[in-house]
């Protein structure tokens, strides 16, 4: 209902993709073997009155083997509007310890077994969190898209995490604001 915080959330959803499509991957014109295409689609993932996950699903082909594609996440805070990063929910320090558990949970989420862990990431040992994440009612979602953490055959890795396995991590002036129960 806050118009100030509707503007800041529209703004920011623009200006990402605006951002997207002038610099990081701006598409030239179609030649005779050539067929560039654009496809990318938003929609409001997550919504409890304190917090908003908007979702961009982003189909790119620029010529190639492949072309590529993305979930990506931004997470608002809506008491005041605010992106939600990682280090703004988890206290500092916690990156040893989710790691841990991340890579567990990796196992997991996607029904792998340890020897699929070690051929589908590149680093198993250490999954660090990614400030592309989406909430829901009982647990956080970290979305890694391809080549991030594993080859572009991987595709994209997400890795469910419930809250009450990382309450110990959380900071307390968010602890509030999540749907834990």
């Amino acid at each position: 209902d806050n118009p100030d915080i509707k503007n800041n959330i529209t703004n920011l959803i623009e200006s990402d993709f605006n951002d997207w499509k002038e610099g990081e991957s701006p598409l030239t014109e179609d030649g005779p073997d050539l067929s560039n295409t654009l496809y990318m689609q938003g929609s409001i993932d997550f919504f409890n009155g304190k917090i908003l996950c908007y979702k961009t699903y982003l189909e790119t082909y620029t010529g190639g083997a492949h072309g590529h594609y993305s979930y990506n996440y931004i997470v608002f805070d809506m008491t005041d509007g605010s992106v939600m990063s990682a280090s703004d929910i988890f206290n500092e320090g916690y990156k040893n310890g989710l790691s841990k558990i991340l890579r567990n949970r990796a196992k997991t989420t996607n029904n792998w077994s340890e020897e699929d862990l070690i051929s589908n990431l590149n680093s198993p040992d250490e999954i660090e969190a990614s400030d592309n994440f989406r909430i829901s009612n009982d647990s956080i979602t970290f979305v890694y898209n391809p080549y991030e953490i594993g080859s572009y055959a991987t595709g994209i890795v997400t890795i469910s995490v419930p809250f009450n396995e990382i309450k110990e991590f959380l900071k307390d002036d968010k602890v509030h604001i999540l749907p834990i129960e």
